[in-house]
């Protein structure tokens, strides 16, 4: 069970992570090209922070009723935004064949359909899918020795190295079902983040027995070789594949900065705390972690359509202006958003139960 600290660290950490998808998306990771590029190794900790929740509420409900609310809460806030969006603009086009069918479950509906980008929504699908996974994994984990369960993850960890994104989705692409869901490099992304996944719900199945000597040590294991195959991979052209194709060294680096961060846990909770204005901002950003990454896309794209802000290369001062603009706006939807979504979410759940 979560210590109030570790509560209250896994939303500073989420708030952050949220904050960081939505600047790279306005172009914080083409900053300072090659190295910005780098800002990607930080996403596994969205994954590893879900990871964590995912098992702490599995641990506190009945399965089913956990089972039924992490699907339910990934996708009533995405179909409250995609189905009214879809059936405005592009209800002529939609299909009710059995894959187009089931691809919507999977929150992987054809991004044609949209009128605006919506390319993030991969997250949301490896979220799904992980949530899945988790169903025969979590009681696994909640029986087994943590060592065994750790012992397991580092193996599949080493399996994640060895293979790349090529070999990976051409396995995929045999099977004629996930091709024609188009999820080939979709389950190659749940290949390559379910190991943050399971990390975050291993390790705070027992946070304080993990010795920060221990932590010290696979920070430098894994930050030291993933420096190293970086520095191999330093060219600007490939950084960014590297970073999209889950490589090795964007693999060591993730779990680098996650041991990292729980390493520095109490000295950036006493930071964060020593300023108020940024700690609440973080919180925000947890609260309403969903309708942020949901709703960003959307209010970018009218600002560069209505205020013709969408080539801006060079330009930073309208960049920054763009950027400070799309985030106002943002968090500003998300509080009718989120509160919309806990609505529905509560009528579901009493049907849910009267069921």
């Amino acid at each position: 069970m979560f210590e109030s600290r570790d509560s209250e660290y896994l939303n500073l950490l989420r708030g952050a992570s949220v904050i960081r998808v939505m600047l790279v998306h306005l172009g914080l990771s083409w900053f300072y090209p090659p190295f910005s590029y780098y800002i990607g190794v930080f996403l596994p900790i969205l994954f590893f922070v879900s990871g964590a929740v995912s098992f702490e509420n599995y641990l506190r409900k009945p399965f089913g009723i956990y089972f039924t609310k992490r699907i339910t809460g990934l996708w009533i806030p995405f179909f409250q935004l995609a189905v009214p969006v879809v059936l405005i603009f592009s209800a002529r086009q939609l299909k009710a064949d059995p894959a187009s069918l089931v691809s919507w479950f999977l929150l992987w509906p054809d991004r044609s359909l949209f009128p605006f980008p919506i390319a993030q929504i991969w997250f949301i699908n490896v979220l799904l899918l992980l949530v899945i996974i988790s169903a025969p994994i979590f009681p696994f984990l909640y029986r087994s020795r943590t060592t065994w369960f750790a012992a397991g993850l580092a193996c599949y960890c080493f399996l994640t190295l060895i293979f790349n994104s090529s070999d990976v989705v051409s396995v995929f692409s045999a099977s004629q079902i996930v091709t024609a869901l188009r999820l080939p490099k979709q389950l190659h992304q749940t290949f390559a983040l379910a190991q943050f996944f399971f990390l975050g719900a291993l390790y705070y199945k027992k946070p304080n027995q993990v010795p920060k000597i221990f932590l010290a040590v696979l920070c430098l294991i894994t930050l030291l070789p993933g420096l190293y195959l970086s520095c191999l991979n330093s060219g600007c052209k490939n950084v960014p594949a590297a970073i999209d194709g889950r490589s090795a060294n964007y693999i060591l680096l993730a779990y680098a900065v996650i041991f990292a961060l729980l390493l520095g846990r109490d000295m950036l909770l006493h930071l964060i705390n020593r300023i108020t204005l940024f700690k609440s901002l973080l919180l925000f950003a947890s609260r309403n972690s969903y309708s942020l990454f949901l709703l960003h896309p959307l209010v970018l794209f009218l600002i560069e359509r209505g205020l013709n802000m969408k080539n801006l290369s060079g330009n930073y001062l309208l960049a920054i202006i763009r950027l400070i603009l799309v985030v106002s706006i943002t968090m500003f939807l998300s509080i009718p958003y989120s509160a919309l979504t806990r609505l529905i979410s509560k009528y579901v759940s009493k049907i849910w139960v009267r069921g």
